[in-house]
């Protein structure tokens, strides 16, 4: 869906009863776009978008200071790797970057298990990225956007599982 603000799309989705689906949507500012997901019940979904400023972005995201994305991040000292554990693990990955940059990364675990990774970001970028995980997992993924951006993406879970990605959006924008 191509809109502007105020603008909701929801598509592509396999899964089960309750499960909430976004899709592909290229907004103005303030838009939030859902998608791509197969998931179980109550899953919800989020996907492709590319923001500047302020916006939220579910997936892909390179920003600027301010920027938080759920994957892809190469960022400076304080960085965080690669650790693979139980329920309520938290793991933070691959950065390279400038100071104050937080990455988190690649883990595979149990419930509850919020992983981080892969970003490309300026000061203050906080990344999110690639997890498998059982219910109420939670997994954010590759943005490319500006400051303050947001970004979350590829997960394959279960009951509960939410999952955010690829956007292409402005500022702001709110679909």
């Amino acid at each position: 869906m191509e809109g502007g603000a105020g603008t909701e799309v929801k598509d592509e989705m396999e899964g089960d009863a309750g499960t909430e689906v976004k899709d592909e949507m290229e907004g103005g500012a303030g838009t939030e776009v859902k998608d791509e997901m197969e998931g179980g019940a109550g899953s919800e979904v989020k996907d492709e978008m590319e923001g500047d400023a302020g916006t939220e972005v579910k997936d892909e995201t390179e920003g600027g200071a301010g920027t938080e994305v759920k994957d892809e991040t190469e960022g400076g000292a304080g960085s965080k790797d690669e650790i693979r554990g139980g329920a309520g693990t938290e793991v933070y990955d691959e950065t390279e970057g400038g100071a104050s940059t937080e990455d988190k990364d690649e883990v595979e675990g149990g419930a509850g298990i919020e992983v981080k990774d892969e970003m490309e970001g300026g000061a203050g970028t906080e990344v999110k990225d690639e997890m498998e995980g059982d219910a109420g997992t939670e997994v954010k993924d590759e943005m490319g956007g500006g400051a303050g951006t947001e970004v979350k993406d590829e997960m394959e879970g279960g009951a509960g599982t939410e999952v955010k990605d690829e956007m292409e959006g402005d500022a702001g924008t709110a679909p």
